[in-house]
């Protein structure tokens, strides 16, 4: 029996606002950039795309915390020069923002109370709080 998985499991922060657009048939797309820290002086970006997002998806802002699982895709196109450009991105079956902005995403209003959070994911990292906000600030963001 072969194990062939194509799981990826990334953490990390929002480095712009969530981009929403919908298809022809009404399904929503949201995209994120989300960095990852790879030491101290190395920073990788990941494109993240969630299809029918919760609105916390959906509402992600710059420097909030993203945790997403989902599958590693590669696509490619030709750039204007014809040449082709191939490119990876996470299709996340499961994504949760941590957000310290007060913001309500059932109406995109702003209030004071925690963030929501999507999937699986409605608790700390060790799976012990459910009230856990994420850490750090966003003015640690490498940019």
């Amino acid at each position: 029996m072969a194990l062939d998985h194509n799981l990826i499991i990334l953490c990390g922060r929002c480095g712009k606002d969530a981009e929403n657009r919908v298809t022809q048939g009404g399904k929503s797309i949201t995209s994120l950039s989300v960095a990852t820290s790879a030491g101290k002086d190395k920073t990788d970006w990941h494109k993240i795309i969630v299809w029918d997002g919760h609105d916390s998806v959906r509402n992600a802002r710059k420097g909030d915390t993203i945790l997403a699982e989902g599958r590693l895709t590669y696509n490619e196109f030709e750039d204007k020069e014809g040449r082709k450009v191939r490119f990876a991105e996470v299709v996340a079956f499961r994504c949760s923002v941590f957000s310290k902005h007060e913001v309500d995403y059932d109406t995109g209003a702003g209030v004071s109370r925690p963030a929501a959070a999507t999937g699986n994911y409605g608790l700390s990292p060790d799976g012990t709080d459910p009230t856990w906000q994420g850490g750090g600030d966003a003015d640690d963001l490498p940019f």
